[in-house]
């Protein structure tokens, strides 16, 4: 009888014993499933954030597949100021975050749907990144790219054949007013274009759009920091198909 006391209170205190681990190692676990969750929920607040920021503007992810776009920087203005950020499509689909971030600026008079020539907005809508250019020395990029040398210019005159275009020399000289591209410096240190009104041209919708470095607001181009400038141009490749969303900041 004695021997069955003994077992008994053995095998009560081993019950005691595991009812503790239980009550110790549970909520640990119930704490890493909390973290589990929560990072699942942040990948997918991250992932949502992309979505919320191009259907803004009226794009969806299924628009940019169509264009074969797998780079995009969305800038995002706000009176004169803008947040700029870079994403690239991965190979399983989804777009992340390029970890470019930063401020920057769009035109003296804000953005708009309606530029036009001397009006000094930056267009609103969705367009393809053109070529890089630089003054000084060639940047790291994957875009095709030229020099800005004496005698570059860009054509602002609306008569012109030639507006909305890079010219070099003035053999063809039939406008009355341009962009002399090497004086404009640093601005045009270092950029590349935004195809604007570059395909179809149309007369006295806007010319010289360019993304490049500034310090303040701008006659309707973006402009950021040389450094960021430069990380840019390091980001896009031409083989991504990159494109540039130019928005009105969405609150929320």
């Amino acid at each position: 009888m004695k021997n069955i006391r003994v077992v008994f209170a053995a095998f009560f205190g081993i019950l005691l014993i595991a009812a503790g681990i239980a009550v110790i190692f549970i909520p640990g676990s119930d704490r890493e499933t909390e973290k589990e969750k929560s990072s699942a929920e942040k990948v997918s607040e991250k992932a949502v954030s992309f979505s919320e920021k191009i259907s803004a503007s009226g794009y969806t992810e299924e628009d940019l597949k169509k264009l074969g776009c797998r780079q995009l920087i969305i800038v995002s203005g706000e009176g004169t100021e803008a947040d700029v950020s870079v994403y690239k499509q991965e190979k399983d689909g989804k777009w992340s975050d390029q970890g470019l971030d930063t401020r920057g600026f769009i035109g003296k008079n804000g953005m708009s749907d309606d530029v036009t020539e001397g009006s000094r907005k930056t267009p609103i809508g969705l367009f393809e990144v053109g070529d890089a250019f630089y003054i000084d020395d060639k940047p790291e990029t994957g875009l095709d790219s030229f020099r800005i040398t004496e005698g570059t210019y860009w054509i602002n005159d609306p008569d012109s054949a030639y507006y909305n275009k890079k010219m070099t020399g003035t053999d063809k000289k039939d406008w009355k007013s341009a962009e002399d591209m090497f004086r404009i410096y640093p601005a045009y240190k270092y950029g590349f274009v935004i195809e604007y009104n570059t395909k179809e041209v149309i007369p006295g919708k806007g010319s010289a759009i360019f993304f490049h470095i500034d310090f303040g607001p701008t006659a309707g181009c973006v402009g950021v920091s040389e450094e960021m400038m430069v990380r840019y141009l390091g980001c896009l490749d031409k083989a991504e198909n990159p494109y540039i969303l130019l928005q009105r900041y969405q609150e929320g």
